[in-house]
């Protein structure tokens, strides 16, 4: 189950911003598509990402319109090309959104997760 966080300069880029929605909305099948890993619990569908949008903070440092961060679970099929699988993430969100001001960064490490 990845977390999105997607961080924002509401000054620049505010949340009536259609490009900004529309990116959002499409972000779980941009990650999964990136992420995945066939056949493994590390396979994902869009249904399998949470998103998280919010603002930057009065005291935030950023030198960037829009950060996605992305933290996943650990899988060696994922280590092994993980700068590929970034660059594949950044190529869908270029090829979809005008926002160009932005970076994504990507955490693997071990995690847990259930629903209740």
């Amino acid at each position: 189950m990845p977390l999105v966080l997607v961080k924002k300069d509401k000054k620049k880029l505010s949340d009536r911003s259609i490009h900004l929605n529309n990116l959002i909305q499409v972000l779980p099948v941009f990650v999964a598509d990136a992420l995945t890993v066939p056949n493994t619990d590390g396979e994902l569908t869009p249904g399998d990402i949470e998103v998280y949008v919010s603002d930057f903070g009065p005291l935030d440092v950023h030198t960037k319109l829009i950060e996605i961060i992305v933290f996943s679970n650990e899988y060696p099929e994922r280590i092994k090309n993980l700068d590929e699988r970034r660059d594949k993430l950044i190529r869908s969100i270029k090829g979809y959104s005008p926002i160009k001001d932005g970076f994504v960064w990507i955490f693997l490490g071990k995690g847990s997760f259930n629903t209740f």
